[in-house]
Protein backbone atom coordinates (compact mmCIF):
# COMPACT_ATOMS: atom_id res chain seq x y z
CA UNK A 1 0.00 0.00 0.00
CA UNK A 2 1.50 3.32 -1.10
CA UNK A 3 1.03 6.86 0.19
CA UNK A 4 -1.14 7.85 -2.78
CA UNK A 5 -4.52 6.66 -1.35
CA UNK A 6 -3.68 8.35 1.96
CA UNK A 7 -3.11 11.76 0.42
CA UNK A 8 -5.94 11.48 -2.12
CA UNK A 9 -8.31 10.58 0.70
CA UNK A 10 -7.07 13.45 2.85
CA UNK A 11 -7.42 15.93 -0.02
CA UNK A 12 -10.99 14.78 -0.66
CA UNK A 13 -11.79 15.02 3.04
CA UNK A 14 -10.28 18.52 3.24
CA UNK A 15 -12.25 19.65 0.20
CA UNK A 16 -15.48 18.27 1.65
CA UNK A 17 -14.91 19.73 5.11
CA UNK A 18 -14.06 23.11 3.62
CA UNK A 19 -17.24 23.00 1.52
CA UNK A 20 -19.24 22.35 4.69
CA UNK A 21 -18.24 25.79 5.89
CA UNK A 22 -18.51 27.51 2.54
CA UNK A 23 -20.02 25.63 -0.44
CA UNK A 24 -17.97 25.48 -3.65
CA UNK A 25 -20.21 26.36 -6.56
CA UNK A 26 -17.37 25.84 -9.03
CA UNK A 27 -16.75 22.18 -8.08
CA UNK A 28 -20.26 20.86 -7.64
CA UNK A 29 -20.10 21.07 -3.83
CA UNK A 30 -23.03 23.44 -3.63
CA UNK A 31 -24.67 21.88 -0.57
CA UNK A 32 -23.59 20.45 2.76
CA UNK A 33 -24.95 17.08 1.69
CA UNK A 34 -22.66 17.04 -1.35
CA UNK A 35 -19.75 18.12 0.84
CA UNK A 36 -20.39 15.23 3.25
CA UNK A 37 -20.55 12.79 0.35
CA UNK A 38 -16.98 13.81 -0.49
CA UNK A 39 -15.55 14.27 3.02
CA UNK A 40 -16.75 11.02 4.59
CA UNK A 41 -15.50 8.67 1.83
CA UNK A 42 -12.25 10.66 1.73
CA UNK A 43 -11.68 10.09 5.45
CA UNK A 44 -12.61 6.43 5.04
CA UNK A 45 -10.12 5.93 2.19
CA UNK A 46 -7.32 7.71 4.07
CA UNK A 47 -8.03 5.75 7.26
CA UNK A 48 -8.16 2.41 5.45
CA UNK A 49 -4.91 3.17 3.63
CA UNK A 50 -3.17 4.09 6.88
CA UNK A 51 -4.36 0.93 8.64
CA UNK A 52 -3.79 -1.48 5.73
CA UNK A 53 -1.69 -4.43 7.05
CA UNK A 54 1.96 -4.57 6.05
CA UNK A 55 3.10 -7.78 4.33
CA UNK A 56 6.44 -9.47 4.94
CA UNK A 57 8.69 -9.51 1.88
CA UNK A 58 11.82 -11.49 1.03
CA UNK A 59 14.76 -10.15 -0.94
CA UNK A 60 15.43 -11.65 -4.36
CA UNK A 61 19.16 -11.51 -3.59
CA UNK A 62 22.03 -9.53 -5.03
CA UNK A 63 22.00 -6.65 -2.54
CA UNK A 64 25.32 -7.38 -0.84
CA UNK A 65 25.55 -6.88 2.90
CA UNK A 66 21.98 -5.62 3.03
CA UNK A 67 20.73 -9.12 2.20
CA UNK A 68 22.91 -10.58 4.91
CA UNK A 69 21.53 -8.37 7.64
CA UNK A 70 17.94 -7.93 6.45
CA UNK A 71 16.73 -10.52 3.91
CA UNK A 72 13.17 -10.12 5.25
CA UNK A 73 11.42 -6.77 5.57
CA UNK A 74 8.02 -5.09 5.71
CA UNK A 75 8.94 -1.84 3.94
CA UNK A 76 11.62 -0.74 1.51
CA UNK A 77 12.67 2.25 -0.58
CA UNK A 78 15.29 2.54 -3.37
CA UNK A 79 16.86 5.57 -5.07
CA UNK A 80 19.91 5.86 -7.32
CA UNK A 81 21.98 8.26 -9.40
CA UNK A 82 25.17 8.20 -11.50
CA UNK A 83 28.38 9.96 -10.51
CA UNK A 84 31.56 10.66 -12.44
CA UNK A 85 34.09 10.35 -9.62
CA UNK A 86 36.36 7.61 -8.20
CA UNK A 87 34.83 5.30 -5.55
CA UNK A 88 36.92 6.67 -2.68
CA UNK A 89 35.66 10.19 -3.40
CA UNK A 90 32.07 8.98 -3.53
CA UNK A 91 32.43 7.12 -0.24
CA UNK A 92 34.12 10.13 1.38
CA UNK A 93 31.27 12.35 0.16
CA UNK A 94 28.68 9.93 1.54
CA UNK A 95 30.31 10.24 4.95
CA UNK A 96 30.83 14.02 4.81
CA UNK A 97 27.51 15.43 3.56
CA UNK A 98 25.64 17.42 6.22
CA UNK A 99 22.13 18.88 6.32
CA UNK A 100 23.59 22.20 5.19
CA UNK A 101 24.83 20.50 2.01
CA UNK A 102 21.34 19.22 1.17
CA UNK A 103 18.90 21.56 -0.53
CA UNK A 104 16.21 22.35 2.06
CA UNK A 105 17.84 19.73 4.31
CA UNK A 106 16.84 21.16 7.73
CA UNK A 107 13.31 21.83 6.48
CA UNK A 108 12.89 18.31 5.09
CA UNK A 109 14.09 16.70 8.32
CA UNK A 110 11.76 18.96 10.31
CA UNK A 111 8.82 17.85 8.15
CA UNK A 112 9.78 14.20 8.59
CA UNK A 113 9.39 14.63 12.35
CA UNK A 114 6.02 16.40 12.03
CA UNK A 115 3.87 13.32 12.89
CA UNK A 116 5.53 13.12 16.30
CA UNK A 117 5.18 16.84 16.85
CA UNK A 118 1.45 16.61 16.14
CA UNK A 119 1.28 14.07 18.96
CA UNK A 120 2.86 16.60 21.30
CA UNK A 121 6.20 14.81 21.63
CA UNK A 122 9.49 16.70 21.79
CA UNK A 123 11.63 16.42 18.65
CA UNK A 124 15.27 15.44 18.73
CA UNK A 125 17.77 18.22 18.12
CA UNK A 126 20.10 17.74 15.17
CA UNK A 127 22.99 19.97 14.21
CA UNK A 128 23.20 20.96 10.57
CA UNK A 129 27.00 20.56 10.46
CA UNK A 130 26.98 16.97 11.64
CA UNK A 131 27.35 14.42 8.80
CA UNK A 132 23.97 12.88 7.98
CA UNK A 133 25.36 9.32 8.18
CA UNK A 134 27.25 9.88 11.44
CA UNK A 135 26.41 7.32 14.14
CA UNK A 136 29.33 7.98 16.49
CA UNK A 137 27.11 9.28 19.30
CA UNK A 138 24.08 7.04 18.66
CA UNK A 139 23.96 3.93 20.86
CA UNK A 140 20.92 2.69 18.92
CA UNK A 141 22.65 2.92 15.51
CA UNK A 142 25.85 1.46 14.13
CA UNK A 143 27.83 0.82 10.97
CA UNK A 144 27.18 -2.75 9.82
CA UNK A 145 29.47 -2.63 6.77
CA UNK A 146 31.96 -0.07 5.47
CA UNK A 147 33.92 -0.51 2.24
CA UNK A 148 34.55 1.17 -1.12
CA UNK A 149 31.54 -0.72 -2.46
CA UNK A 150 28.95 -0.42 0.30
CA UNK A 151 28.13 1.40 3.52
CA UNK A 152 25.41 -0.18 5.63
CA UNK A 153 23.86 1.44 8.69
CA UNK A 154 21.53 -0.29 11.15
CA UNK A 155 19.10 1.53 13.47
CA UNK A 156 16.56 0.27 15.98
CA UNK A 157 13.74 2.40 17.35
CA UNK A 158 10.10 3.36 17.42
CA UNK A 159 10.35 5.63 14.41
CA UNK A 160 6.66 6.61 14.51
CA UNK A 161 7.35 8.48 17.77
CA UNK A 162 9.24 11.80 17.87
CA UNK A 163 13.01 11.27 18.06
CA UNK A 164 12.40 7.56 17.44
CA UNK A 165 10.94 7.02 20.89
CA UNK A 166 12.88 5.04 23.51
CA UNK A 167 15.70 3.25 21.72
CA UNK A 168 17.63 0.24 23.02
CA UNK A 169 21.42 0.17 22.97
CA UNK A 170 22.80 -1.93 20.10
CA UNK A 171 26.32 -3.14 20.93
CA UNK A 172 27.38 -4.72 17.64
CA UNK A 173 26.24 -6.18 14.31
CA UNK A 174 25.23 -9.47 15.90
CA UNK A 175 23.05 -7.64 18.41
CA UNK A 176 21.33 -5.84 15.52
CA UNK A 177 20.67 -9.11 13.69
CA UNK A 178 19.33 -10.84 16.81
CA UNK A 179 17.21 -7.95 18.12
CA UNK A 180 13.56 -9.01 18.33
CA UNK A 181 12.08 -7.12 21.29
CA UNK A 182 8.39 -6.43 20.77
CA UNK A 183 7.22 -2.95 19.88
CA UNK A 184 10.18 -1.88 17.76
CA UNK A 185 11.33 -1.73 14.15
CA UNK A 186 14.78 -2.31 12.69
CA UNK A 187 15.96 -0.22 9.73
CA UNK A 188 18.93 -1.02 7.50
CA UNK A 189 20.14 1.69 5.10
CA UNK A 190 22.54 0.68 2.36
CA UNK A 191 24.62 2.98 0.14
CA UNK A 192 26.29 0.98 -2.63
CA UNK A 193 28.72 1.99 -5.41
CA UNK A 194 28.74 0.05 -8.69
CA UNK A 195 31.24 0.54 -11.52
CA UNK A 196 29.58 1.32 -14.87
CA UNK A 197 32.72 1.99 -16.88
CA UNK A 198 34.45 5.08 -18.27
CA UNK A 199 34.69 6.65 -14.83
CA UNK A 200 30.96 6.47 -14.11
CA UNK A 201 29.52 4.81 -10.99
CA UNK A 202 25.95 4.07 -10.02
CA UNK A 203 25.25 5.00 -6.40
CA UNK A 204 22.19 3.35 -4.91
CA UNK A 205 20.57 3.85 -1.54
CA UNK A 206 18.13 1.22 -0.31
CA UNK A 207 16.30 1.31 3.00
CA UNK A 208 14.58 -1.74 4.48
CA UNK A 209 12.49 -1.81 7.64
CA UNK A 210 11.46 -4.89 9.63
CA UNK A 211 8.98 -4.60 12.50
CA UNK A 212 9.43 -6.98 15.44
CA UNK A 213 5.71 -7.72 15.83
CA UNK A 214 2.38 -7.05 14.13
CA UNK A 215 1.48 -4.10 16.38
CA UNK A 216 4.76 -2.35 15.58
CA UNK A 217 4.27 -3.15 11.88
CA UNK A 218 0.87 -1.45 11.98
CA UNK A 219 2.19 1.66 13.71
CA UNK A 220 5.15 1.94 11.37
CA UNK A 221 2.91 1.37 8.33
CA UNK A 222 0.78 4.41 9.19
CA UNK A 223 3.88 6.51 9.87
CA UNK A 224 5.62 5.31 6.68
CA UNK A 225 2.65 6.10 4.44
CA UNK A 226 2.48 9.64 5.82
CA UNK A 227 6.18 10.48 5.64
CA UNK A 228 7.09 8.52 2.50
CA UNK A 229 6.98 11.48 0.04
CA UNK A 230 9.25 13.52 2.31
CA UNK A 231 11.47 10.53 3.00
CA UNK A 232 11.94 9.95 -0.72
CA UNK A 233 12.74 13.62 -1.29
CA UNK A 234 15.34 13.54 1.49
CA UNK A 235 17.10 10.58 -0.12
CA UNK A 236 17.01 12.10 -3.60
CA UNK A 237 18.41 15.43 -2.41
CA UNK A 238 20.99 13.60 -0.26
CA UNK A 239 22.29 11.75 -3.34
CA UNK A 240 22.38 15.04 -5.25
CA UNK A 241 24.48 16.58 -2.47
CA UNK A 242 26.84 13.58 -2.52
CA UNK A 243 27.18 13.90 -6.30
CA UNK A 244 28.04 17.61 -6.06
CA UNK A 245 30.63 16.99 -3.36
CA UNK A 246 32.22 13.91 -5.01
CA UNK A 247 32.41 15.41 -8.48
CA UNK A 248 33.54 18.76 -7.09
CA UNK A 249 36.41 17.09 -5.23
CA UNK A 250 37.36 15.25 -8.43
CA UNK A 251 37.58 18.52 -10.36
CA UNK A 252 39.82 19.99 -7.65
CA UNK A 253 42.17 17.01 -7.94
CA UNK A 254 42.36 17.41 -11.74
Amino acid sequence: MSSIPVYLGLLAALAGLTALIRPWSCCGLRSRRAALLVAVPGLAVAGAALLWPASLQRSAGGSGQLDRFMPLYHFHEIHETRMHAPPHRIVDALKEVTLDDIRMGPTLFWLRGLPGRLLGEAPASRGTVRPVLSVTDSPHALILADSQKEILIGIVGRFWAAAGGPRPRIADARAFQDFDKSGYAKAAMSFSVEDQGEGWYRVTTETRVLATDSAAAGRFAAYWRVIYPGSSLIRVTFLQAVKRKAEGNRKKEV
